[in-house]
């Protein structure tokens, strides 16, 4: 029978479902827009957050400084918008890349990244996911050039090819792996809460703050 959604989302981070599918480029999927801003256009005193190439990381973007334009990095000129792909071109097998949400929609980011826009007809967390697939990063690993600064440009972005389903299909995987990355960072936030418990608690203990019951202080390792 058909593999269930799961089965193929699986297959696909692992390289095997996108044989079964036909490749296009990247371009065929999604713009690559170079929207830029200058300090003419908005002004010295315009203030915005810019997200830098150490913000992003695995689809997660760190909380941002507020610049003035005139304060500016020379690099930080790319306009974005809702649902923009971040791609680093700068160590990419890091896999410094986002997807830009409502809170993000009026950041400026450094012309480090490259930007993908899904086109109307393609699912975006689709795009999005099969960024970390094992065939996108076999693909980057062929093109990044240099040792000391490995890279790889727009074009390089643009020849990228990427295993295209039906609609419905990418819908779901998208859907899916949304859903995972909500579970792992919610997992995420309850061991950090935990970890700040914990210092809490060695801190009160350690000092005196708190005391441990004698009844429980008393007990001895079994033998």
């Amino acid at each position: 029978g058909r593999p269930s959604t799961v089965s193929v989302v699986v297959m696909l981070l692992s390289g095997v479902a996108s044989r079964q599918w036909p490749r296009v480029p990247v371009t065929h999927l999604a713009d690559l827009p170079q929207d830029s801003v200058s300090a003419q256009e908005e002004g010295e005193e315009y203030t915005f957050e810019y997200i830098t190439l150490t913000d992003v990381n695995a689809g997660r973007i760190s909380k941002l400084a507020k610049l003035q334009m005139k304060d500016a990095p020379s690099r930080a000129r790319r306009r974005v918008q809702q649902d923009d792909i971040l791609i680093s071109t700068v160590r990419p097998n890091l896999q410094g890349y986002a997807r830009i949400d409502a809170r993000h929609a009026d950041c400026i980011v450094s012309t480090g990244f490259a930007v993908l826009r899904a086109r109307p007809e393609v699912e975006v967390g689709y795009l999005y996911h099969y960024l970390f697939s094992a065939d996108i990063q076999h693909q980057i690993r062929s093109m990044v050039t240099g040792s000391s600064y490995p890279s790889i440009n727009l074009g390089d972005v643009s020849n990228l090819m990427l295993a295209l389903p039906a609609r419905p299909v990418q819908a779901r995987i998208g859907a899916i792996l949304d859903a995972a990355e909500t579970e792992i960072r919610l997992a995420e936030r309850q061991r950090d809460i935990l970890q700040e418990e914990k210092q809490l608690w060695t801190q009160q203990l350690v000092t005196g703050q708190w005391r441990v019951p004698e009844a429980f202080a008393g007990r001895q390792r079994p033998e």
